[in-house]
């Protein structure tokens, strides 16, 4: 029986060994057994398929056994008083204002192709509640991405993000 853990498989990767794709995952799988396993082959059974080779470890069994994974703390704090011009509550209002531009524009589309842009201003607003450092950086990959591909921001856009590239200037 394998046990996975990050550092008996993924030590020397950059990246995940698996995306959520069957194709990825059953290519993992022949890396472990493969005598059971084919890349490619999707895993119709997952439960009896897996059951025989894979035990999965969660971060508390595994922090008990050997460490390696620190104590989360979460805790609320509240921010009361915060003028309204703040940086953090301006890119907010900013933020939402872009999201009803993308579902205007996007309204007529697919609702994958919804769904897809939807996904971008989640990720922007998980970035901006992170720092506003992480939020800029973000920002400006999905403007390149957006100037790449052609895509021309709404007038609403153009005007809250602005026309000129965005410079971090943190304190």
């Amino acid at each position: 029986m394998i046990s996975l853990t990050g550092s008996s498989i993924g030590c020397s990767c950059r990246r995940r060994p698996t995306t959520a794709h069957s194709n990825s995952f059953s290519t993992l799988l022949e890396l472990l057994d493969p005598y059971r396993f084919t890349r490619g082959v999707k895993v119709t059974r997952p439960k009896t398929d897996l059951a025989p080779v894979m035990v999965r470890r969660l971060k508390e069994d595994i922090r008990a056994v050997q460490g390696g994974f620190p104590k989360r703390n979460v805790r609320r704090i509240e921010i009361d008083g915060l003028p309204e011009e703040a940086p953090e509550l301006e890119l907010s209002r900013l933020l939402d204002e872009y999201r009803i531009a993308r579902e205007e524009r996007y309204r007529s589309e697919s609702s994958r192709v919804r769904h897809a842009a939807g996904l971008m201003v989640i990720r922007l607003r998980q970035q901006l509640l992170s720092s506003i450092e992480a939020f800029v950086r973000t920002l400006l990959v999905h403007r390149r991405t957006c100037c790449a591909t052609g895509k021309k921001p709404t007038k609403t856009a153009r005007h809250n993000l602005g026309s000129t590239p965005i410079k971090p200037s943190l304190s």
